[in-house]
């Protein structure tokens, strides 16, 4: 009874400073919110960065035209060459021992229209063992085959979101649609993101055959790309090292000439993206803490100007019998209170923010409870520790003294 008393007795004083009181919790509210945010979507972006791994194998290497550097997260082009041709692709196939599939791959956005319906989205022309390579599943259909490839055939296979924009909950196959202002029959959809049937491709995607794509819709002889899986055992350096020997002979670029083109290893790339993101990590929990030392002080200091505004409360209560520890214990209740009146906002604010980013992203939703509750735990332990110091200024003011003072 006396416990529930002190607590309603501060918490009586605290909101009489409003302003005060939601001052001295900001700091604290803006470290617990990061620290909640920063845990949630580091641990959604581990999990994202795990199963695209495992989509796409460790197996997989990208031959693309022209020169690309790494910036930061991304990998970017900064020189552009047309000189990746599907004889390229045909070539590593044959040549390259370790190479079990490979695919041509080239990509341009178009307007695909259905009826009255028109969307902008990115035109993937791919030979049917890309499907394979990439570990891309159905939803719904079929890919088309290597006949048809052969025979130019004008059959596309839709990304899930494309389908819902054109089509809504319809079913879309056999439905004719406008690439470009080509025909094409719809004969599949890939599989949503976060079923087992999940396939990684461009967002707002369609598939067509590679020979149709570079005759018919996209009027190219080049390619952006070659995509390369290893077969089973071989090992991945050497079949990069055959593959660029290749390319650098059918190119016939001379000794001392730089590439015309950039081997990618996609698992690599993944893993500097993890590395960059841990940094960032780093760099939020390095602010989070920041912040929750500056709430700290800044409860320190409200606590300090506390016991100095109440003098003659304590002398009363000390007079009226009151213990040193009973003094004590009111202003780290006080303390706590504070911390905790920034750590609740905090953390729900994290805990949802967590599940926007997620969703924004694209990334599987984590709810990371584990971090709220720490996280919240953790503020309150801040304020207690630096609302120390006034509690026991406060328990061992004098009382004769502080009632002297009132007068």
């Amino acid at each position: 009874m006396k416990l529930g008393r002190t607590l309603a007795v501060s918490s009586e004083i605290l909101l009489g400073h409003k302003v005060r009181t939601a001052l001295s919790c900001s700091a604290i509210f803006v470290g617990v919110c990061a620290v909640v945010l920063m845990i949630g979507t580091g641990q959604a972006a581990r999990k994202d960065l795990l199963s695209r791994i495992q989509s796409m194998g460790t197996n997989v290497l990208v031959a693309q035209a022209g020169l690309f550097q790494a910036f930061g997260t991304h990998q970017q082009q900064v020189a552009t060459f047309t000189t990746l041709t599907p004889r390229d692709a045909e070539q590593i196939k044959q040549d390259v021992r370790g190479a079990r599939r490979v695919s041509g791959f080239v990509q341009d956005s178009r307007v695909v229209a259905y009826r009255g319906d028109k969307f902008y989205a990115t035109v993937c022309a791919v030979s049917p063992v890309y499907f394979r390579i990439e570990n891309l599943r159905l939803a719904r259909g079929r890919f088309f085959t290597e006949d048809e490839a052969r025979g130019l055939a004008r059959l596309a296979v839709l990304d899930p979101a494309l389908s819902k924009d054109l089509f809504g909950w319809r079913n879309p196959l056999g439905r004719t649609i406008r690439v470009g202002g080509v025909l094409f029959k719809v004969i599949g959809v890939t599989g949503r993101a976060g079923d087992e049937t999940q396939g990684e491709g461009p967002a707002e995607s369609l598939y067509i055959p590679l020979e149709t794509g570079l005759v018919r819709v996209l009027n190219v002889d080049y390619l952006n790309s070659i995509y390369v899986q290893a077969a089973e055992g071989a090992r991945l350096e050497p079949v990069m090292g055959d593959v660029a020997a290749l390319l650098r002979r059918t190119h016939k670029l001379p000794a001392g000439k730089p590439n015309d083109f950039t081997i990618q290893d996609p698992v690599a790339l993944l893993k500097t993206e993890h590395d960059t993101g841990q940094a960032f990590e780093a760099l939020v929990a390095a602010v989070a803490a920041i912040s929750l030392f500056t709430g700290g002080i800044g409860i320190l200091a409200v606590m300090l100007m506390a016991v100095r505004e109440r003098v003659n409360e304590i002398g009363l209560r000390r007079a009226l019998g009151a213990r040193r520890r009973d003094i004590g214990l009111q202003f780290l209740l006080e303390s706590g209170i504070l911390s905790a009146l920034g750590g609740v906002p905090g953390a729900a604010i994290g805990f949802f923010g967590n599940a926007l980013v997620c969703r924004l992203a694209g990334w599987p939703l984590v709810w990371p409870w584990a971090a709220t509750l720490g996280a919240f735990v953790f503020s309150v332990a801040v304020g207690v520790v630096f609302g120390f110091f006034p509690a026991v200024r406060a328990a061992r003011l004098d009382p004769a003294e502080c009632l002297r003072r009132a007068v």
